[in-house]
């Protein structure tokens, strides 16, 4: 009889130890969320944040607070979500950059682990690049700016960052193409484009919405986009894989993420939650608007995404001997 009353009485404890957590977790949210973008106001994942923040805000009946944290590639951003309370209430907006990229790129240096600290919620939305060249630069097709490339040796291309989506997908182009362009990086896209548009550099493969202003503005020109398919918003322009590059394909993508203790059940309302908020038609006007192109799905297919690109992007990487230590 000791011994039942001393297993119940521990039963007992552990029940009463337990509940608040579960009603912490059944509650939620009850206070406002931080979001963390790892880059500074103004830019698209800014834009993108603060846009989906105020969705989000109403389908929560709660705050969603966006914080900027910007530096070394995501890394700062990503430093302070991994030592976040796994509770709910601290989220990031990640790409490719801090989930794909960084762990081959940093080679051991990285002070986070994107599998061990993170647990992906729902790929939120897409963004597509194109290929430009300043107006000097004599070539209308990728396939003349490839033979420009091949009979010139003293050619230069910009990206905003070693490891950036605009650095992988030169040297992407540079591997299949078969063409040695010297890499010039920036801190940011704003002065990288910058240059591009002065002639400082011969090209740059910038994302659309950023891109895209200067084109139709006749500063610089755009040779192809970065998708498999034609973009339904710029049907003339023909993608890369048209024109030469088979299967090539590379666009920046957003993921929600959560510190990895997160319970499945707050994973799984955030997740319903952005499904909702990506569904409703004003928002999918203007990320249209933007150029960016919505998601969605499950913490699953985001996962699959992850993997996906941490394989594609490490073997470029390893190839290119591409490093930012």
């Amino acid at each position: 009889m000791k011994r039942i009353a001393i297993s119940a009485a521990m039963i007992l404890a552990a029940t009463i130890t337990a509940s608040p957590a579960v009603a912490a977790s059944t509650d939620y949210p009850d206070k406002p969320i931080r979001l963390i973008v790892p880059y500074p106001p103004g830019g698209t994942s800014d834009v993108l944040a603060r846009l989906l923040g105020t969705k989000l805000s109403s389908e929560l009946k709660q705050p969603i607070i966006v914080e900027n944290r910007p530096g070394a590639a995501e890394a700062v951003g990503a430093g302070a979500t991994a030592s976040a309370p796994a509770d709910g209430y601290t989220l990031m907006l990640a790409t490719l950059s801090s989930l794909a990229v960084n762990p081959a790129l940093y080679k051991g240096s990285l002070t986070y682990n994107p599998e061990k600290d993170f647990k992906p919620i729902v790929h939120i939305a897409s963004v597509p690049a194109i290929l430009t060249v300043n107006p000097k630069v004599p070539a209308n097709t990728l396939q003349e700016l490839t033979a420009y490339f091949k009979s010139h040796s003293e050619n230069t291309y910009a990206s905003p960052g070693v490891g950036s989506p605009g650095h992988l997908g030169m040297e992407m182009y540079k591997q299949n193409a078969g063409i040695d362009v010297l890499h010039v990086p920036y801190r940011g896209g704003a002065p990288a484009l910058q240059d591009l548009v002065s002639g400082q550099v011969d090209a740059m493969l910038v994302l659309v919405p950023e891109g895209m202003p200067f084109v139709q503005a006749g500063r610089i020109k755009a040779l192809g986009i970065s998708t498999l398919e034609r973009s339904a918003q710029y049907p003339d322009l023909p993608t890369m894989s048209e024109a030469g590059l088979k299967d090539f394909e590379i666009f920046l993508w957003y993921t929600l993420v959560a510190p990895k203790a997160t319970p499945d059940d707050i994973v799984n309302k955030l997740n319903h939650a952005v499904n909702a908020a990506l569904k409703d038609d004003q928002i999918r006007a203007k990320l249209k608007e933007l150029s960016i192109d919505p998601a969605g799905g499950s913490p699953e297919d985001a996962q699959a995404l992850i993997n996906q690109e941490s394989i594609k992007w490490k073997k470029l990487i390893d190839a290119r001997g591409i490093t930012a230590d």
